[in-house]
């Protein structure tokens, strides 16, 4: 039975970027990306794929070539506008982001049609006669959540170009506080006999028996964004490529000093005071000795910092 890793953990890609897509107003990305899969000696499909006005053909001898991939179809402007400036810090997990985003392409009405009847069933046929069936196992769900209703259609429109692909079933936890309903949806995939599950585990460690219930009865489970089975160093949290096939999501470590490295720049400013005398404008305003001897205590910036709009660093 062929599990097609790399061409699943490149489904997973455009649910994780979905709404970096819808952000016109998102100007930088520092943190870098990582994709971990299972090392697996599973092959894709050979051959080119389409979905309405959407093409994949792989380039010969392309990075994924074999898998019927090819990274460098992606749309630069599309790959500038969902992620912005950024340093891979891996080539293979970077060439699967591309694949992913080679796929996003301009679909017409009738793959319109079956994304959203797919996306308002629990099950559908994606008429294309393929024997593969995709499981979807979101831990939050469409109606409780707009990014997860946006990351399930994306899912969807991607599942949508692969013809190797003729059912897909989605479940939804929607947020639930007790962690068996989340086990159990995707227990009743396995069930199902889909042949793959590409998920959010929202519960985290508490989804692992159910995650290696899946994997030992051979369903890839793949998640997507910051979905670990458990964070590293957590009793009894999953390893991705070793105890579940992967995750498709960012490098939190990276993402974090990224954040931090942006906050502590935005902190120093410069700034014109009353008579123009331009000093650093940082969380605590400087004294009156710090500008000039004329600028007098009332026009310089207080200690406490407040929220008022358009004036981050001023009480008012």
């Amino acid at each position: 039975m062929k599990r097609l890793t790399r061409l699943i953990s490149a489904m997973a890609v455009l649910a994780m970027i979905a709404a970096a897509c819808g952000d016109d107003d998102s100007t930088t990305t520092a943190a870098t990306t990582s994709t971990t899969a299972a090392d697996t000696s599973t092959t894709a499909a050979d051959t080119s794929t389409t979905a309405g006005d959407t093409s994949t053909t792989a380039a010969a001898g392309g990075p994924l070539a074999e898998y019927g991939e090819d990274p460098g179809a992606a749309d630069p402007d599309l790959v500038a506008k969902a992620l912005g400036p950024v340093e891979p810090s891996d080539e293979a997990s970077w060439n699967i982001i591309l694949a992913s985003i080679a796929r996003a392409g301009d679909v017409d009405q009738a793959t319109i049609d079956k994304a959203m009847e797919c996306w308002s069933n629990q099950e559908c046929d994606t008429g294309s006669g393929g024997e593969l069936v995709m499981g979807y196992a979101d831990g939050g769900g469409d109606t409780v959540n707009v990014w997860r209703g946006v990351s399930h259609m994306e899912a969807i429109l991607q599942a949508l170009t692969y013809p190797e692909i003729g059912t897909i079933v989605s479940t939804a936890a929607n947020f639930d506080f007790d962690p068996e309903v989340h086990a159990n949806q995707v227990r009743f995939l396995v069930q199902r006999g889909v042949d793959f599950i590409v998920g959010y585990p929202d519960v985290g460690v508490a989804l692992a028996a159910a995650v290696t219930e899946a994997e030992a009865a051979g369903i890839p489970y793949i998640s997507f964004s910051a979905g670990y089975v458990g964070l590293p160093g957590q009793e009894g949290a999953l390893t991705p490529g070793t105890d579940y096939t992967s995750v498709v999501g960012e490098d939190l470590c990276a993402l974090g000093e990224s954040f931090a490295a942006v906050r502590a720049s935005s902190r120093l400013m410069l700034a014109v005071y009353c008579d123009g005398i331009i000093t650093a404008r940082t969380r605590c305003g400087p004294s009156a000795s710090t500008a000039t001897a004329s600028v007098s205590a009332e026009s310089t910036p207080p200690d406490s910092p407040s929220n008022a709009p358009g004036k981050p660093f001023l009480s008012t």
